[in-house]
């Protein structure tokens, strides 16, 4: 009974993370930020003043965060 609900767990955790990019909204990058932080700060206000609605971020070299936006 275990291994059929932690089979279960696993598909619907599947589906929550391919589900996003399944969507027809494109991502695209708004810019590179010194941290995730300061990326995510970026992303509220940007999303506060309607230049865009979601946003996520993604880290590169140097710990520096790249903004992407889905307007």
């Amino acid at each position: 009974m275990r291994k059929i609900l932690m089979a279960a767990v696993l598909a619907g955790a599947a589906l929550a993370v391919g589900a996003p990019s399944a969507s027809a909204a494109e991502s695209y990058p708004a810019g590179v930020y010194p941290n995730g932080p300061a990326a995510e700060a970026a992303c509220a206000q940007g999303i506060q003043q309607g230049r865009w609605k979601a946003c996520s971020y993604t880290f590169v070299a140097g710990g520096q965060a790249v903004l992407w936006v889905v307007v």
